[in-house]
């Protein structure tokens, strides 16, 4: 057995995580791990994020004090949670000082045409070259962003003219498109969303469950693990604190929206940037 590394105060629990946590013995493993972060997968086929406080409240996360580094766990390492304490692999997680967090995004309360442009246009300026962020944005063009763009058309049409059809079809091109942990294309799937949550109405005819139910059912099957527990997040509404803080800021700060909007571009190498831009095809479809 390994030795125990260090122990953390946890900061914040997110409500689905909070029944791992509640009920000590229910056996996970680590599915990955990196600096600032790490995937637990329960015996339950449960997702969770255990993320350093930089990383803010997630989805689906577990909020940890301070910076601990997670690139030493090993795929498979033991997760539990015993008494009041996960135990991860050699680390230790104190869960008293949890505080629960609702992922759940807040409705937007407002005119925000503003902070959208204003949303955009630090888009544009800060998308980095590589994924399909720059999707919007006619002054690049990769293979990458030219399939993107034809999926993102087909979706288009679909939800224009009820066609069911057509929606599967384009995001069954998106799905999987790209590198990356969460490929590009789930990434903007995930955006779409959450944009769908904000403005119900861009589902168009077929209405917002029925077109996040075929999101998600074509998607979920032809990308990874995390991916797809990203994209049932994102179906449920749920979504990191910066969002939080975007659709808050939208109606009322352009300051706000270019705050929370930095932050989001810093998830992943091209993840948050992504979203923004499934975000914005919900409001510019």
């Amino acid at each position: 057995m390994a030795a125990v590394t260090s122990t953390y105060p946890a900061l914040a629990v997110a409500d689905p995580v909070r029944p791992f946590v509640d009920m000590p013995g229910v056996p996970g493993r680590v599915l990955a791990s990196f600096e600032r972060s790490c995937y637990l997968e329960t015996a339950e086929g449960q997702l969770i994020a255990v993320l350093g406080e930089s990383l803010g409240r997630g989805a689906f996360a577990l909020t940890v004090c301070g910076s601990p580094s997670f690139i030493d766990l090993r795929p498979d390492d033991a997760a539990s949670v015993e008494g009041q304490t996960l135990h991860l692999g050699p680390m230790r997680i104190d869960l008293r000082s949890a505080v629960p967090w609702d992922p759940t995004l807040p409705p937007l309360n407002g005119p925000a045409g503003e902070g959208l442009r204003a949303l955009a246009d630090h888009l544009r300026a800060h998308a980095p070259a590589e994924g399909l962020a720059r999707v919007h944005f006619e002054d690049t063009e990769t293979p990458l962003l030219a399939q993107g763009r034809r999926a993102l058309d087909r979706l288009r049409e679909g939800l224009a003219q009820a066609d069911a059809t057509a929606v599967t079809q384009g995001a069954a091109q998106l799905a999987g498109l790209g590198p990356g942990l969460t490929p590009s294309g789930d990434d903007v799937l995930a955006g779409i969303l959450l944009g769908l949550r904000v403005w119900p109405a861009a589902a168009g005819p077929l209405g917002p469950n029925v077109v996040s139910t075929l999101l998600v059912g074509t998607a979920a099957p032809r990308t990874g693990r995390i991916s797809r527990a990203y994209l049932w997040a994102a179906r449920q509404g749920h979504a990191a604190e910066a969002w939080h803080d975007l659709i808050r800021g939208l109606p009322t700060s352009v300051d706000r929206v270019i705050a929370a909007a930095t932050r989001i571009l810093q998830t992943g190498e091209t993840s948050g940037a992504d979203m923004l831009a499934g975000f914005l095809f919900a409001w510019m479809r």
